[in-house]
């Protein structure tokens, strides 16, 4: 079952009738189910990890980083015992926008070298 609360969260629910079992013959999935929530803040996020009311975060809000992490990107000594660090490579996609209209001035004006 799933239910989707738009911008807020994402519950999946186990497949009573899914047919798949362990090596020990212990019926698959062994969750319930899972709750995926989504947050504005990055902030935010991170201070609900930090009480404990998040299992895992996949990224860290930047003004917490230093915090967290050290210049070579390891956990803090602080924090070795609190949290696991992960590292792995994902996809991401950025965009970039750039205005190529003459008749639209954003800022200053740059003359064309001769």
């Amino acid at each position: 079952m799933l239910a989707w609360e738009e911008g807020q969260a994402l519950v999946l629910t186990k497949n009573e009738n899914y047919f798949e079992s362990d090596s020990l013959g212990n019926r698959l999935p062994y969750l319930d189910g899972i709750k995926i929530t989504f947050f504005d803040s990055k902030a935010t996020e991170f201070l609900l990890f930090r009480q404990g009311q998040l299992d895992f975060i996949n990224d860290i809000e930047a003004s917490f980083k230093d915090e967290v992490l050290t210049r070579q990107g390891r956990l803090r000594p602080q924090w070795e015992d609190k949290i696991q660090l992960q590292v792995h490579p994902y996809l991401n996609i950025e965009y970039l926008g750039i205005l190529v209209d003459e008749k639209q001035s954003i800022g200053k004006k740059i003359r064309p070298c001769d």
